[in-house]
């Protein structure tokens, strides 16, 4: 649902006539419009990715997943990098914990609640 709703947001090019959304891949800063078209970003993202493991039974992957999908190479720059706090965390509970936050700020950002 999270990660549904963070896909929605972040791959919509609505999302970005908000100015208010920080993303590092504005043409300018301040002023509508990307120089990265998000949705065919991130249905490469998730075509190399593959399917997404289940939080169930594999919760350490779907974190590297969540964490790849959100902080994507090339950068989108809408989300904070999850990747390195991932690595370091010393639990499985930390790492969902990491991404769920992770999940939420970055939505904050996306609607404009919240700009990074």
């Amino acid at each position: 649902p999270l990660v549904d709703q963070w896909y929605a947001l972040a791959s919509n090019v609505q999302t970005y006539h908000n100015t208010n959304v920080t993303a590092s891949t504005r043409i300018q800063k301040g002023a509508p419009g990307l120089w990265v078209d998000p949705q065919k970003l991130l249905q490469r993202i998730v075509q190399q990715l593959g399917p997404k493991p289940s939080i169930h039974k594999d919760p350490t992957s779907y974190c590297f997943y969540v964490a790849a999908l959100i902080n994507p190479l090339p950068v989108l720059g809408v989300s904070v990098e999850l990747r390195g706090l991932l690595l370091e965390a010393p639990t499985v509970q930390r790492r969902l914990e990491i991404v769920h936050s992770g999940l939420v700020r970055s939505i904050d950002n996306l609607t404009g609640k919240r700009p990074l």
